[in-house]
């Protein structure tokens, strides 16, 4: 496991459950919700982590992109909404146009 791996896995164990109790006891989102409440997530995560939250962000939505077998590429202005909506777009493509190569 590279550097950036051990990272990715300290901030799952020891910053997950504090930024969800976070988000639950200041602006009502359960952990739950965070799917069908993604921009509610971004406009409560970024105050309450500051910079981080972008790092926060990033993170998740390199995993997502990792489990959908998208290749992740970074937008300095993009949040997790853009990165969310890009791989809708890009997962809705992938089976047609590798359906159309056989």
């Amino acid at each position: 496991m590279g550097q950036s791996g051990s990272f990715r896995e300290i901030l799952r164990t020891c910053a997950r459950h504090p930024i969800y109790d976070c988000l639950e006891r200041s602006h009502g989102i359960e952990r739950e919700e965070i799917p069908a409440k993604l921009e509610l997530f971004h406009e409560a995560l970024i105050p309450s982590t500051g910079a981080g939250g972008n790092l926060v962000e990033r993170l998740m939505a390199k995993d997502l992109y990792g489990q959908l077998g998208i290749v992740f590429s970074l937008h300095q202005e993009w949040a997790l909404v853009d990165y969310v909506s890009h791989a809708l777009k890009s997962a809705m493509i992938a089976p047609i146009h590798n359906s159309s190569l056989k």
